[in-house]
Order: structure tokens, then sequence, then C-alpha cells
């Protein structure tokens, strides 16, 4: 059955581009939202990865300041980019305790400031990720009688 307008016309093809342009103004912000979910998630999976290897890199020391300077040092390889332009250690504690049989362990907490790619008006433009590693101290101490 054809259907017309008031003008006499064929109203076949006017659904189509109908439904393809009220498809294209909801996928076409849909897309980009989830675009930007994957670069969320990808960015705080990255910040995980980045504090473990600043965290073993601390283990591998013997003292606290070398366990500072080796987990900085870790970080700073990474390189920066628009859009994660900041990964810094806020902390680094060594840890030794106080009971006999306890591990030594080092605690390495960093913090990652990103700029989303395609900001939506409720979502935060700039979001900040922190994580936070354990690691049991692998280091040897110095021994204060190799020199006797």
């Amino acid at each position: 059955m054809k259907t017309t307008n008031k003008n006499g016309r064929n109203q076949k093809g006017q659904g189509l581009v109908e439904v393809s342009v009220v498809s294209g103004v909801i996928m076409v912000p849909a897309v980009l939202f989830m675009l930007d979910l994957i670069f969320l998630f990808a960015a705080n999976s990255l910040n995980d990865q980045f504090v473990k290897v600043a965290a073993r890199a601390a283990a591998s020391q013997s003292t606290p300041a070398g366990a500072e300077e080796a987990a900085r040092k870790a970080i700073d390889k990474f390189p920066k980019s628009n859009l994660i332009p900041n990964l810094v250690v806020t902390e680094v504690e060594y840890r030794t305790p106080d009971k006999p049989g306890e591990l030594k362990t080092v605690v390495v907490k960093t913090k990652m400031s990103t700029v989303i790619p395609m900001p939506f008006p409720f979502l935060v433009e700039k979001p900040v990720f922190q994580a936070g590693a354990v690691e049991p101290i692998t280091a040897l101490p110095p021994n204060p009688h190799a020199d006797s």
C-alpha cells in the first residue's frame, strides 16, 4: 500500500531517513561515552601495573632511602602523554616489624592524573587514580661484619 502526504508525494523513504538520523543522534554519544569508559578502565589498570613495578623495585633495596629512590626511578620510566600527563609516587613506607618472624614489607602508593579524551558534562574531566601495592622486602641487609 502506498502512503502519500498531503502534497501527493510518496512517503516510502521518509521513515528510513528519520530512523537513520535519530539512531545517529543516539548512537554517536553512546559510542563516545563507551570509549571514555574504556579509557578510564585502561588508565586505572595501568596505574595498578606501575605501582606494582615500583613496589617490586623498592622491595629489592636494603635501605628505606634506596627503596624510595628505586620506586621513583621505576615510575620515571613511564612515558608521559596528553591523556596521562602525570604519574608520581606519593608514598614509600619501608616496614620493619617489631615481632620476630614477621615479614619486612614495603608499601608504595602512586597518583595518576588523566584527561578524558571526549568529556561528557556529568563526568569528571580530569579524574585522578590512586593505587597502592605491598611487597615483601627481598634485599639482604648489609652485613656489618663484612669488613672483619
